[in-house]
């Protein structure tokens, strides 16, 4: 299969190349028959890439370790569900599964700029050949990080990846205006791709975020919404698409202000969050079982913590030790909250990777609180906690919610 996957990269270059020349010179000359053959290597563009994504998560199920990608992000132990999540682990994997998603708007409206990108893409995936392999073969591959191995990771970053795609094919639509010197449809078909884009990388970073509220330590190389610069693509999305807004109907105009009071209402609400993160409260305690300790918020909220205890126990896959407290606020009550330090070994035994630390979260109406396991004394079940309040932070998702839909409502027309 890492052969036909190969065959199938080269394929896919050799297809984009001779769309994007013969498709220029077929617009420059107004040849059909040009046009037509650049239309049909567009549609087989898309089948050659299918075949590398099918071809690549053949090795990872079948658990190839002699394949650098499948040794770099996969083990026998990994869950099924996340062998396929390990496609969009690495650099290439996220490259070739981008391709195929941004071949498929190419295939549907043929576009010159479109197969020219994926020419390049063709380029980058054979320096970086996902299909190579390495001069031995491990006994076991490293594993998906740890860090990953949430449904946030499966979800959130594939929404962000194709609203990668739809962005590029929203450039290349904007490519073809010059092109074709006018071609009335293509600044329309500019906005709306450049909608979906925004659409789904909000979508997508609000997934991650939400994931990553709860965890605590992220190492080199561990997926972040902040390292893809998914954050400043949405602002620059954001600021952007009130400019691309397709006037065709007054109707729009009711729509957009619709939109823009729900938005706004949204945007309040995150700086509302973001300026009572100034608020925050963070203590540090050690305590031994039983012992209780006091913390107060900068809001005035008294909590009483007690450490129930230290736990540890270890699964087929991961040896996890979990840190307990009991908390009370002055009205009562609030429940226990929970941290763990879970380490990953592989199918002999051996740590893989980084250990990581899941954080436990209380959500409340007017502050959560969010502790965190920092050590613990085996022999006693001393644990050592850091404890942080962070004052109302369902602004921050239900604003983040409202400012999607408000955008989405000020820039889909009304219906009459």
């Amino acid at each position: 299969m890492t052969i036909l996957g190969t065959i199938s990269l080269w394929l896919a270059l050799l297809l984009a190349t001779w769309g994007t020349l013969v498709g220029f010179v077929g617009h420059r000359l107004g040849r059909a028959a040009l046009l037509e053959s650049a239309r049909r290597a567009a549609l087989a563009l898309s089948v050659v890439l299918g075949v590398s994504i099918v071809s690549l998560l053949a090795a990872l199920f079948r658990a190839d370790f002699n394949v650098a990608y499948v040794a770099e992000h996969a083990s026998r132990t990994l869950p099924g569900p996340y062998l396929a999540a390990a496609l969009d682990a690495g650099w290439a994997g996220k490259l070739l599964v981008g391709a195929f998603f941004f071949s498929l708007s190419a295939a549907l409206r043929p576009s010159i700029a479109a197969l020219g990108l994926l020419a390049l893409a063709g380029i980058a995936l054979l320096a970086g050949n996902p299909f190579a392999r390495l001069p031995t073969t491990p006994l076991d591959g490293r594993g998906l990080d740890p860090a990953l191995l949430n449904v946030g990771f499966i979800v959130g970053p594939a929404l962000v990846l194709l609203g990668y795609a739809a962005l590029a094919t929203g450039a290349a639509r904007l490519a073809d205006w010059w092109i074709a010197r006018g071609d009335p449809g293509a600044t329309s078909a500019a906005a709306w791709w450049t909608l979906a884009a925004w659409a789904l990388v909000s979508a997508g970073a609000a997934v991650v975020l939400w994931w990553a509220y709860g965890l605590e330590a992220r190492g080199p190389g561990r997926w972040d919404v902040t390292d893809t610069g998914v954050v400043p693509l949405w602002l620059t999305l954001t600021a952007l698409l009130g400019g691309l807004g397709i006037r065709r109907r007054r109707a729009i105009a009711v729509s957009r202000r619709r939109g823009a009071f729900v938005a706004s209402a949204g945007l309040l609400l995150v700086g509302l969050a973001a300026l009572m993160s100034r608020f925050d409260t963070e203590q540090q305690l050690r305590l031994k079982p039983g012992e209780s300790a006091s913390f107060r918020s900068r809001l005035g909220l008294e909590y009483d913590l007690t450490h129930v205890g230290v736990s540890r126990f270890e699964t087929t896959d991961r040896f996890v030790t979990a840190a307990t407290l009991d908390v009370r606020r002055s009205n009562g009550p609030v429940g226990l909250v929970i941290s763990e330090q879970r380490q990953y070994f592989d199918a002999f035994g051996r740590p893989l990777r980084d250990p990581i630390t899941k954080a436990g979260v209380l959500r409340g109406s007017v502050e959560d609180l969010r502790v965190v396991l920092l050590d613990q004394a085996a022999a006693t079940e001393e644990a050592v906690y850091r404890v942080r309040t962070k004052p109302l932070m369902w602004c921050a998702w239900l604003g983040a919610g409202l400012m999607i839909v408000g955008g989405l409502v000020a820039l889909v027309p009304a219906r009459t």
